[in-house]
């Protein structure tokens, strides 16, 4: 008989929490996964098990297996993220502890705790993390970081989307290879030393916990990379009102000084650049969100929320993907309608 610890109690683990997730109502549904809260025998919330869901590939992930990435953070003494507590041998299942408190996080608390985010953040080790990709830019090239960005925008999230959508990007005035004369224009950088970066750093990823202190959450796209692109993905996905921008960049800008002054080099340059990057990349899963958030028929209420969130991508990404003519809402209502149509329909006949 094997013993409990072996790979055989692995898979025991894996197919029991399998079944207890088909049992249970999800607490959330993300794009990527499906996250259960689990309770103790006293009925006190203990953990949440995440399922990892297929999804076309929007946003890189350069170390597939987020158990490791959370180990790693755990190893170096991060204390914002949470625990794992037992995974899956194929990554699919992830057990975390949970961490109470309010999510998303509240912006008046996120605005004031932020800086100890980042500054714990680029305070982890670079050599406590897992191993880089081969392809992956040298340490100190900003430049060479943004070329890799834009290249897996145009490699991976383009195409992918071109696939999962059709024409509908071509209708809505966004050409193929809009992404390959981006990355051609892209300027010079300063350059700084890298870090380890969330990636996804926003409200939603933040917990105010009950101690009035933020944790962060969603580890699975972290990286190594230059400092500003996590201010830029902080700014943009926050949704701040623009008469906070400045007081979050201070804030940033003090944060990663304290633990590195060269973070911050040449920020003032450099953090419209990976604005526009932001920007530009980020029509494609808005296009794909909006697109696909349109139900069997269409309703009047959820067209109107696909149209505005389109429109809001296109104007946008305009500038940085050099967009020339940018379709009117009701242009944009059209090809949603008639994309909705056509997919529909070859789904009826299985073509």
């Amino acid at each position: 008989m094997k013993s409990p610890g072996s790979s055989y109690a692995a898979e025991i683990a894996t197919e029991l929490s399998a079944a207890w997730v088909r049992l249970r109502t999800p607490t959330f549904r993300g794009f990527h996964n499906v996250t259960y809260l689990t309770t103790a025998d006293s009925g006190e919330q203990a953990s949440i098990l995440r399922e990892r869901r297929p999804a076309p590939v929007l946003v890189p992930r350069i170390w597939p297996d987020e158990a490791e990435v959370l180990r790693s953070l755990e190893g170096a003494g991060m204390e914002l993220a949470p625990r794992v507590l037992w995974a899956s041998a194929d990554g699919t299942l992830l057990c975390l502890t949970f961490l109470q408190g309010e999510s998303p996080a509240p912006e008046a608390h996120v605005r004031a705790k932020i800086g100890d985010c980042f500054k714990s953040i680029v305070a982890v080790p670079r050599e406590r993390m897992p191993e880089l990709p081969l392809d992956w830019p040298e340490d100190g090239d900003t430049g060479g970081f943004l070329q890799w960005l834009a290249m897996f925008a145009e490699d991976t999230v383009d195409r992918g989307t071109r696939k999962e959508l059709g024409t509908l990007l071509e209708e809505l005035g966004i050409p193929d290879g809009v992404m390959t004369g981006y990355r051609e224009r892209l300027p010079r950088l300063r350059p700084r030393p890298f870090a380890l970066l969330h990636a996804d750093l926003h409200r939603n990823n933040l917990v105010l916990g009950l101690d009035g202190e933020l944790r962060i959450i969603d580890w699975e796209h972290a990286m190594i990379g230059d400092p500003v692109h996590e201010l830029a993905v902080h700014l943009r996905r926050s949704a701040y009102s623009k008469v906070h921008w400045q007081g979050v960049v201070e804030t940033w800008r003090a944060a990663v000084s304290a633990v590195d002054a060269r973070f911050a080099m040449g920020v003032d340059r450099d953090l419209g650049h990976y604005l526009d990057f932001e920007r530009a990349q980020s029509v494609f899963p808005d296009v794909l969100r909006a697109a696909k958030s349109l139900g069997a028929e269409v309703e009047a209420p959820a067209l109107r929320r696909a149209v505005q969130r389109i429109g809001l991508a296109l104007a946008a990404a305009a500038e940085p993907l050099d967009l020339r003519q940018l379709p009117d809402a009701a242009r944009i209502e059209k090809v949603l309608r008639d994309w909705h149509h056509v997919t529909r329909a070859a789904a009826r006949t299985g073509s």
